[in-house]
């Protein structure tokens, strides 16, 4: 069912994970995985990017690209850990949520330290706008990715790797991540992107909606959840 290589591990065609040395370490949060699939109900391929640990922990259990094909018979997880891949039973985890998925499986699997990343109710019933949410939630929202995996009966996919990663000249990379980070400190969003992610800069676009929505005020740099 599954062909293992150290760099590739191919289950299929969409959606696919890319496994990437970033997101963990000294480049964190810059280029978190990215996810590819068609979208339900259109024929046409999208690609998002998401947060979270899945993309490095693919690469430092040793695969690039992880690819899912086919549907289960049954509602199931894919555990990796390094070379060792299994496809599990999650009958009893349809129908949880996405906090309460990654918890099981990491219980399940006797190891605290998995990155997990799961689809919830919507996903199952194949809602159209379902979304893949990781264990310290971060949301791949768009595009219908979860109604791929629930189309799939694929509930959760849980990654361990231990093998990390080697660089060449530890040395240059890491003062090239420090003159990286001072250029990223100098641009012009970065005050309000590091305080409130992209909330703060979509707020001052879309002000006079809120105001339709909420209490949108001078005083206020955000609009909260309160005022809707």
């Amino acid at each position: 069912m599954a062909s293992i290589g150290r760099q590739s591990l191919r289950l299929g065609e969409s959606p696919s994970f890319w496994g990437r040395p970033i997101g963990r370490h000294t480049l964190s949060r810059i280029l978190p995985d990215r996810r590819n699939c068609q979208i339900p109900g259109n024929r046409s391929a999208r690609q998002l990017r998401h947060g979270g640990y899945l993309g490095p922990e693919l690469k430092f259990a040793g695969y690039d690209h992880l690819v899912i094909e086919g549907k289960a018979e049954k509602p199931v997880y894919l555990s990796i850990r390094d070379d060792h891949v299994e496809i599990r039973d999650a009958s009893s985890l349809w129908g949880q949520d996405t906090y309460e998925t990654p918890a099981v499986v990491r219980q399940e699997l006797q190891d605290p330290a998995a990155k997990v990343v799961s689809i919830g109710p919507a996903g199952e019933r194949l809602v159209v706008y379902a979304s893949i949410n990781s264990g310290t939630g971060n949301t791949a929202a768009r595009t219908g990715l979860g109604a791929v995996m629930g189309s799939k009966n694929l509930k959760a996919i849980a990654v361990r790797g231990t093998r990390g990663i080697k660089i060449a000249r530890p040395g240059e990379f890491l003062e090239g991540c420090r003159k990286l980070l001072d250029s990223i400190r100098q641009a012009k969003f970065y005050g309000d992107l590091h305080e409130a992610g992209l909330t703060r800069i979509h707020d001052r676009e879309m002000r006079g909606l809120y105001e339709l929505l909420g209490n949108a005020t001078e005083e206020c740099k955000t609009i909260c959840e309160a005022d809707f």
